[in-house]
């Protein structure tokens, strides 16, 4: 089966394991029937505020999956896509203090990252 947004193709189920495919089919028999849940306004507000929309926590495969259909152009930093990534160890006291100066000025860890490297690369 084909599954589509907007008139768009977005994946097929031979781009999963049969038994995700499976649940997939599943889930839209379900949706097309229509959903029968018995919680009340107030407790799906509560699963809401709790960010617990599913009705079951998914499996770390499952979540990985989740993750490839996310997957979308690179951001864009300045006038250019940031396509490049950089992978580097960092010691507990390294990534604790990147992290501090991220909350302090209201910036991400990879943006305070990106931001240091810049002042480093500027102070040489």
């Amino acid at each position: 089966m084909v599954y589509y947004h907007h008139g768009v193709p977005i994946y097929e189920d031979s781009d999963f394991p049969p038994e995700v495919a499976a649940r997939f089919q599943k889930a839209v028999e379900e949706a097309e029937r229509g959903y029968d849940i018995d919680w009340s306004e107030e407790e799906l507000k509560q699963r809401i505020a709790e960010g617990k929309t599913w009705m079951r926590d998914p499996t770390p495969q499952e979540r990985k999956w989740i993750r490839q259909l996310r997957r979308g152009r690179p951001l864009k930093i300045g006038r250019e896509r940031a396509s490049k990534i950089m992978q580097f160890r960092i010691d507990p006291d390294g990534e604790r203090r990147v992290k501090q100066y991220a909350q302090e000025h209201g910036m991400k860890t990879s943006e305070a990252i990106r931001a240091l490297i810049d002042k480093g690369l500027a102070a040489s």
